[in-house]
């Protein structure tokens, strides 16, 4: 669903009329619109943290950087401002006709290495002429990367520079300290703190980007959350040729060694781009799609499969069918008309069915109202089910996008609520794994909003153990933690700490007027990513120690 905005077709921004949106995310959204310089993209930056004369300011300082960044491998920024009726930050950009990497390999498959080597060349060099002025991207990823229908446009150009920092600058667009970027593509040194991020940062994000183009895959895009987050602080990058075993050696070396963990010991970007030259001679570009659309400037939405249940006979019950809530997940109504979820894990050998039934006892023997309450569960022509209740209350990441954020206090209150009533399913082994705004809601009590994990994940770990699998499953509640941590970050700041910050297709629909999101205090803010990097960090190894933490930022005394 799009968000909310207020710059419906017709909206005069600078010396652009917009004409619809064609793409919103974590830093604003993007509208097609005329121009005196014909159709062009703007992108107007309604992130919370852009309020404030000082963050405009150097908001308009940067704007003039990106416009003197002028190669042919590089989007054009063609003129920026702040928006005299809303204040809201706004760069010009070219509107390319093309599609972006991401979209080229899900259509295509896997490309040649021989021309995945070809684009890269093309890549840095544009990195190259972005950071010999200064400009470190800080997003690089597929999605921003764009193959133009036009072959006079050359075979690859990078875009959104939303990311961007000056290198040796004290603050930037995104300010210091925020986790910002694209985790499956970003370098463990900027996912611990972006201001780490510098020219070695984007060398790590485009040789990962080449990676994914080689062969279809992310290492990490099983992965999500908290547990995203720690694997690319913690893992090696396993070898290219683990998902595709012609890719040449030299390719192989080449990318292994400008995706070291370690920046120090990272190729430079001249290295790579001399290592895929050689790769890539006497290679041809990327032939264009008939049909091809304005590109995206972000990632690509892919469409998911629907649950094909019509009536389920399980232990405590008949169930209904109402209506898909995505690929294996239903709403229903039960035989005494109370409205469920049910959740499909399709068929489990020995190995799954004793970790659901771990789990299931878990959850039930430590019920409390900080978790959504288990119904029913069952076997049916083969498969299992799990069928929780379904909450008709938001989403805490619909909450704060619809209404705003919550003050420090609020905020600490929800939080520390949940985290003692987690805290004893945690302490008892249960480790969900992906805790976030997404699977947390606010639950309406008669006084209050209480914090509830309202989708407890079931599925999505039991289908992991698979039948061949070696995983285990996950044992380490700082996992958990982050993901507390970070929600707590997202209700105070507006965004998460981490995450896909580049915009998300949304079909250009209006909404009603946005709410205006106020950046917090500069001392709330180095608290919060405090926290966070502690947690990322490991330093925060139960829901004990987090309730600790938690007091000392609300300036209560120690308990026990």
């Amino acid at each position: 669903m799009p968000k909310p905005t207020r710059f419906v077709p017709g909206t005069v921004v600078g010396e652009c009329v917009l004409v619809r949106r064609i793409a919103d995310g974590g830093m604003g959204e993007v509208h097609e619109a005329t121009s005196p310089w014909g159709h062009v993209a703007v992108k107007l930056v309604t992130w919370g943290g852009m309020r404030g004369t000082e963050a405009l300011a150097r908001f308009l300082r940067e704007g003039a950087l990106l416009r003197e960044l002028s190669h042919p491998g590089i989007v054009k920024v063609l003129a920026h401002g702040v928006d005299g009726r809303t204040k809201i930050p706004f760069l010009v950009l070219e509107l390319l006709e093309g599609d972006d990497l991401d979209v080229v390999v899900g259509r295509r498959g896997p490309l040649s290495p021989e021309l995945v080597a070809s684009l890269g060349v093309e890549v840095s060099l544009a990195l190259e002429h972005a950071h010999e002025r200064g400009v470190v991207h800080r997003d690089v990823k597929p999605a921003n990367v764009i193959v133009p229908r036009d072959p006079s446009r050359g075979r690859a150009i990078l875009c959104d520079f939303g990311l961007s920092k000056r290198v040796g600058a004290e603050g930037s667009i995104t300010g210091t300290g925020a986790l910002l970027g694209t985790p499956y593509f970003m370098a463990p040194e900027q996912v611990l703190d972006s201001k780490h991020a510098d020219v070695r940062s984007d060398v790590f994000s485009l040789a990962m980007t080449l990676y994914f183009a080689v062969t279809g895959k992310n290492p990490f895009e099983s992965l999500e959350g908290p547990e995203l987050v720690r694997a690319v602080c913690s893992h090696p990058v396993p070898d290219v040729r683990t998902y595709r075993r012609d890719v040449p050696e030299a390719l192989a070396v080449a990318l292994a060694f400008a995706l070291h963990r370690d920046a120090r010991a990272r190729a430079t970007l001249e290295e790579l781009r001399s290592a895929l030259l050689e790769i890539a001679e006497g290679t041809t570009g990327v032939p264009s799609a008939p049909g091809s659309r304005a590109a995206r400037v972000g990632p690509t939405s892919r469409p998911r499969g629907l649950a094909e249940l019509d009536t389920l006979e399980l232990q405590k019950g008949s169930y209904s069918v109402m209506r898909s809530l995505g690929p294996n997940l239903v709403e229903a109504v039960n035989d005494e008309g109370q409205v469920v979820r049910i959740e499909r894990l399709g068929p489990l050998v020995e190995r799954q069915k004793d970790e659901l039934f771990r789990e299931l006892e878990l959850l039930v023997g430590n019920a409390n109202d900080a978790l959504v309450a288990l119904v029913d569960h069952g076997e049916a022509a083969g498969e299992h089910y799990v069928v929780s209740e379904s909450l008709e209350d938001p989403e805490l990441a619909t909450y704060v996008d619809t209404r705003g954020p919550f003050t420090m206090d609020r905020g600490l209150r929800a939080v520390s609520r949940f985290v003692r009533g987690y805290g004893k399913v945690s302490s008892a082994g249960f480790v969900h794994g992906a805790i976030g705004p997404s699977t947390l809601s606010l639950r309406a009590t008669n006084t209050k909003r209480i914090l509830v994990l309202s989708d407890i994940g079931i599925a999505r770990r039991i289908r992991a153990l698979g039948a061949a699998s070696t995983a285990k499953r996950a044992e380490d509640p700082r996992v958990d933690v982050l993901g507390v941590v970070a929600a707590l970050h997202f209700a105070v700041v507006g965004q998460l700490p981490f995450g896909a910050q580049g915009v998300v297709a949304d079909g250009g629909a209006a909404r009603p007027l946005a709410v205006t999101f106020v950046a917090p205090e500069p001392a709330v803010l180095r608290a919060l990513e405090a926290l966070v990097r502690r947690a990322i960090q490991g330093e925060i190894p139960s829901f004990e120690a987090l309730g600790h933490e938690l007091r000392a930022l609300a300036g209560d005394p120690p308990t026990g």
